[in-house]
């Protein structure tokens, strides 16, 4: 069972990709720019099927307005959160 989960992972993390570039920045090079690396290397994450770095996800994630959430990307290194956040929650 982990095999086909390590394999579906990097899958979902492409397509999450994709729908950035289409639907939010438009273009391979915006998310370069977003991102700061060249499109080549955006290229080539799309092409070889890798998973998105690290580092972008969180960039990728304020570019789209949290359209596509660093999860989106990476599920494996940004799990869903139980509770929001930005929402303290208040004991007595």
């Amino acid at each position: 069972m982990e095999y086909k989960q390590a394999c579906y992972l990097p899958a979902m993390s492409i397509s999450a990709l994709r729908i950035v570039i289409r639907r939010h920045l438009k273009s391979q090079v915006a998310t370069a720019r977003v991102v700061g690396v060249s499109p080549q290397a955006v290229s080539e994450i799309l092409r070889r099927g890798k998973r998105v770095p690290a580092e972008w996800c969180l960039k990728l994630e304020a570019a789209t307005g949290g359209a596509v959430s660093a999860h989106d990307l990476r599920p494996d290194l940004y799990p869903v959160l139980a509770t929001n956040p930005a929402t303290p929650e208040v004991t007595s």
